[in-house]
């Protein structure tokens, strides 16, 4: 039961991060702004760079502040949950989610750019869950795993799973913001003010 509720308040946690992420460029979506950046040389890759750095920080004080509040609670607490990598796995997909979301916020503005972005996140969802519900998940995992992945150390097909998801994280973060760099100017119409 301890490890459900570390795992739900990581999730409240890295949610609450989230939000925050999501409003980082809403103050920045003026026209006199984007053209002031981009009339300065590298602006836009120092500019959106700088953005890219900065949500990529926040993700991690996310994840370290909830590893540090695990280990207080074992060390202190006695609880013997584990839920370091629940930490971990959620700030890989808080990265990934970033990632999708960046290119679609800087594109299109943050009020168009989020709702783009819910559609094409909720079709990939269902798509996901009818695969879950009817498809063959053991070649990825079991239910085991899962619960294993929650409660105590994960088995070693998860941390295969995990290990390969932290190597391709970082190319697809590097290419989204690789891909916002060269839709900043053509958003710039987007944006109300």
């Amino acid at each position: 039961f301890t490890a459900f509720i570390n795992a739900t308040a990581i999730m409240i946690t890295f949610y609450i991060v989230g939000f925050f992420e999501g409003t980082l460029y809403e103050q920045d979506e003026r026209k006199k702004w984007a053209y002031f950046v981009a009339s300065c040389p590298d602006g836009v890759k120092l500019y959106v760079g700088s953005k890219y750095i900065f949500t990529y920080l926040f993700s991690m004080s996310a994840m370290i502040f909830c590893m540090l509040i695990n280990v207080i609670a074992i060390d202190f607490f006695h609880n013997t949950s584990n839920t370091q990598s629940v930490s971990i796995f959620l700030f890989m997909l808080q990265v990934f989610l970033r990632s999708i979301d960046l290119p679609f916020t800087i594109t299109f503005g943050s009020k168009a750019g989020t709702n783009i972005r819910i559609i094409s996140m909720v079709s990939i969802g269902f798509a996901f869950l009818v695969y879950a519900l009817f498809g063959d998940l053991s070649i990825f995992f079991t239910w085991e795993d899962v619960i294993s992945f929650f409660t105590k150390t994960p088995s070693a097909k998860i941390i295969i799973i995990i290990s390969i998801a932290e190597i391709l994280i970082f190319p697809v973060y590097y290419l989204s913001y690789r891909i916002s760099c060269r839709l900043y100017l053509k958003g710039v119409d987007n944006y109300e003010k």
